[in-house]
């Protein structure tokens, strides 16, 4: 697989518009009728750990190859514990790992943190459904073969999904989402869109 090199001045300010027309997107999804009137239960909210596998390739036109990775998926009543105003606006927080191959030896491997804003209510932990849209801010390692053996880089990837989340039970998630990753890092752009399936419980179970 070829990967391109670009020039310094394009690259530093391609993410810019395209990641404050995303926010702007999520900040317009409607929160459910009657949020101010919901309390917050006392008891404290289910965490989900996930386990997600995908398919998907590179900006630069790599074949399909498959990944894996996992999360942990705060809905907006546990996020309420680390930030209460995320109950009100209906915004899960995602902490997610994401391995991939990006071409022949070649893999990026990324760590996430991310705002989840769905559409229907999502703030109970029995059954319940919505699609979502979300934005993330991670740090990306991307490996490459050379004549020393292997070298790696380093640096900030953004994260930009959508996607639909369903618990058909309380103590079940299951998520399919479409995922695009914009890095772009020492003059070769590892930018990349997937397609993740998943299924999650309660962490603890």
């Amino acid at each position: 697989m070829r990967l391109h090199r670009r020039r310094s001045a394009s690259r530093a300010g391609r993410p810019l518009p395209l990641l404050a027309a995303l926010l702007a997107l999520v900040a317009c999804v409607p929160t459910p009728a009657g949020a101010g009137a919901i309390d917050r239960p006392a008891e404290p909210g289910a965490v989900y750990v996930v386990g997600l596998a995908s398919v998907g390739r590179t900006a630069q036109g790599d074949v399909m190859r498959v990944g894996w990775g996992g999360a942990l998926i705060f809905r907006p009543h546990a996020a309420s514990d680390l930030f209460s105003r995320l109950y009100d606006w209906n915004t899960a927080l995602f902490v997610q790992g994401d391995h991939r191959p990006i071409g022949d030896h070649r893999a990026l491997t990324c760590w996430d943190v991310g705002f989840r804003r769905y559409v229907a209510d999502m703030r109970g932990d029995g059954s319940c459904a919505s699609p979502f849209l979300g934005l993330g801010l991670g740090v990306a390692r991307a490996t490459r073969p050379s004549p020393d053996g292997e070298s790696s880089n380093r640096g900030v990837a953004y994260l930009a999904e959508i996607g639909y989340e369903w618990s058909p039970r309380a103590g079940l998630v299951l998520l399919a989402k479409a995922q695009w990753r914009l890095y772009d890092r020492g003059g070769l752009d590892y930018s990349n869109g997937a397609v993740h399936v998943g299924v999650g419980v309660p962490f603890p179970g």
